[in-house]
């Protein structure tokens, strides 16, 4: 049984614990928020199924025209073949950063 005394280093250790806290939280703020999803800053996460397939680029272009320029659209395939890639789709994912109850009508509406 090795026989190290743990309680000797404690000072050590705990500078050395709060220097890797003090600089997680200081590279958290630098980065700014930004570069967080909407996990980290608040937003909504839509999933829309349109009656036909689109392209991903016509969605980023109606919601650039509703405000909503920063806007992330994923398309979604679903089928038979899901290693197929294809340009155009009827199910997307849109990540929109604070969209309030009215916004979310409107896209409804828009896209309905």
């Amino acid at each position: 049984i090795p026989n190290i005394r743990f309680i000797n280093y404690r000072f050590i250790l705990v500078a050395v614990s709060g220097a890797c806290i003090i600089g997680g939280m200081t590279t958290f703020v630098i980065r700014g928020n930004k570069k967080y999803d909407i996990d980290f800053t608040g937003g909504t996460l839509v999933q829309i199924q349109l009656n036909k397939e689109i392209q991903p680029g016509i969605v980023r272009t109606a919601l650039g025209e509703t405000g909503y320029d920063e806007a992330e659209v994923q398309s979604i395939w679903s089928g038979d073949n899901l290693t197929q890639f294809l340009s155009t789709s009827a199910e997307f994912g849109i990540r929109i950063k604070e969209l309030g109850d009215e916004k979310i009508r409107q896209k409804i509406t828009y896209f309905g």
